[in-house]
């Protein structure tokens, strides 16, 4: 059974799987859509992003279902795999330490987004490489 101390995938390891997956065709302002985008620091361990058209600085959360959640991205992309295996939300939160409420919402959100599927999809493809445990 998939435990969160079984889940080997670090913050970083996630936060590189968000990237590719977003910015899989290239980085882009999440105002204005342009292309024309440099790095403009950091925020924690998120990259931070200056768009030279119109100004807007963003992260990589930033217009993401992600964005302005405390929950960190490690227990987003478990609740997105033990979806994919059928897990109920009360054997998500009883694992995860956590009130069924938030646990449910992460979950809505997910379905709602549809990133559950390119997360999980992501996963099983890291899976393949060993980086994964429990799978």
């Amino acid at each position: 059974m998939l435990t969160l101390k079984s889940f080997t995938l670090t913050e970083e390891d996630c936060l590189t799987t968000l990237r590719e997956i977003r910015w899989s065709n290239g980085l882009t302002c999440s105002s204005c859509s342009s292309k024309n985008v440099i790095k403009h620091g950091n925020y924690g361990i998120y990259k931070k992003y200056l768009c030279k058209e119109c100004g807007h600085v963003f992260n990589d959360k930033t217009g993401t279902i992600f964005h302005g959640s405390r929950v960190p991205l490690r227990v987003w992309f478990f609740i997105a795999l033990t979806m994919q295996s059928g897990m109920s939300i009360s054997e998500m939160s009883k694992i995860l330490g956590m009130y069924y409420d938030p646990v449910y919402r992460i979950v809505k959100k997910l379905r709602e987004s549809g990133y559950h599927k390119v997360m999980s999809t992501k996963l099983k493809e890291t899976a393949g490489t060993g980086k994964v445990g429990g799978l």
